[in-house]
């Protein structure tokens, strides 16, 4: 994940979890990610939908940049948790374009992505003409 968000324009706030290949092993303890203050979260679980409330609703993580700016986001596990083509194509067109809309740049139409995205993002289907999403 960490490298498909650099490639896609952003920063790992825990690059160093890169290098572990079990996922028991790249848990972070809440406290660190409030210190690591991070500007977007991107959320994606097999199987399951991301629950922004239940990320914002954590002890202390109001203090968090992505909190307090609403930019807590869901990519679809099969587009950057399953091995194979799909993370490099439209996993990387996703993170492309949550993190161009986090820091309100124009998305690069050529890397627009091909599948249903965040709601949030205001991404049309099936045209993909980019529509900026009201701030709740």
């Amino acid at each position: 994940m960490g490298e498909l968000i650099e490639i896609a324009g952003g920063a790992c706030v825990f690059p160093e979890l890169r290098k572990h290949q079990s996922a028991k092993d790249r848990i972070v303890n809440p406290a660190d990610v409030i210190a690591q203050d991070p500007e977007v979260i991107i959320g994606s679980w097999c199987g399951r939908a991301v629950k922004k409330d239940w990320i914002r609703q954590r002890d202390g993580w109001d203090q968090i940049s992505a909190i307090r700016n609403n930019h807590i986001y869901e990519v679809k596990s099969a587009y950057i948790l399953q091995p194979g083509p799909a993370a490099l194509t439209e996993g990387l067109r996703q993170l492309h374009a949550i993190l161009a809309y986090a820091v309100n740049q124009q998305i690069d139409q050529a890397l627009l992505p091909k599948e249903k995205t965040d709601p949030f993002l205001g991404l049309t289907h099936p045209d993909k003409s980019v529509e900026k999403a009201a701030v709740s």
